[in-house]
């Protein structure tokens, strides 16, 4: 939710199911539309990158990072600090994956 930018539960559940129904996002706001655009960038771009392990994807997001834009932080520490972080880490991670 905090990565979408959503702040209720009804509200993030209530778009869930309109997408799951209609196959569409409707009702999004730009700044949810670009917070989406990062996630499923980043979600992307680790699958190029950890493209057979699941657990190395799910690791990598969640482990301390010694990269300089994380500085000893983990990405989803990053990416929770707002869009700017979101933005920062699929930069990072679309360096990477261009590499």
């Amino acid at each position: 939710m905090t990565l979408l930018g959503v702040d209720s539960r009804s509200t993030y559940y209530d778009l869930l199911k309109r997408a799951r129904e209609s196959k569409e996002v409707k009702g999004l706001s730009r700044d949810q539309l670009d917070r989406l655009s990062y996630l499923l960038g980043i979600y992307a771009a680790m699958r190029v990158l950890f493209p057979h392990n699941e657990q190395s994807r799910t690791e990598w997001v969640s482990r301390a990072n010694t990269a300089p834009l994380f500085g000893g932080r983990s990405p989803i520490e990053i990416m929770r600090s707002g869009m700017i972080g979101l933005y920062q880490t699929f930069a990072h991670l679309a360096a990477a994956r261009a590499w």
